[in-house]
């Protein structure tokens, strides 16, 4: 148990870092009603699509399609999406997890993949805009 709220502190930590870089601020919680980065309302088909393939258990799936689109077009609010996609699978217990074929160290590793697509992009990434 204790290792398992370690863990979910690590990913919290390291979802904020990600945000604090792409706007200069704390990460914000996102809704259903919508979903809003630096003070505008985006797009909501990539995290919802995630969001929605996640709940029905196609987690390798949706991470799939969230590298394939930040491979296109890596914006800020791709990144994002992304960052709420890892704290939503954070947030999942371990036997949904184990059903997805998924673990908690996975999540931890698209986090780290994150890192470096942002510092290898070389990119600003429109941070304030």
């Amino acid at each position: 148990m204790y290792q398992q709220d370690y863990i979910l502190r690590q990913i919290e930590l390291m979802a904020n870092f990600i945000y604090k870089l792409l706007y200069g601020k704390d990460l914000i919680s996102l809704t259903d009603e919508e979903y809003e980065v630096n003070g505008r309302t985006t797009d909501k088909l990539l995290p919802e699509t995630l969001r929605q393939m996640a709940l029905q258990g196609k987690i390798n799936d949706a991470e799939d399609l969230l590298f394939e689109q930040l491979e296109e077009h890596h914006t800020a609010d791709d990144i994002a999406a992304a960052v709420e996609f890892y704290r939503l699978l954070a947030h999942f217990d371990d036997q949904l997890l184990e059903e997805a074929d998924y673990t908690r160290a996975e999540i931890v590793e698209g986090l780290h993949e994150l890192c470096n697509l942002y510092v290898q992009s070389g990119t600003s990434l429109s941070l304030f805009e």
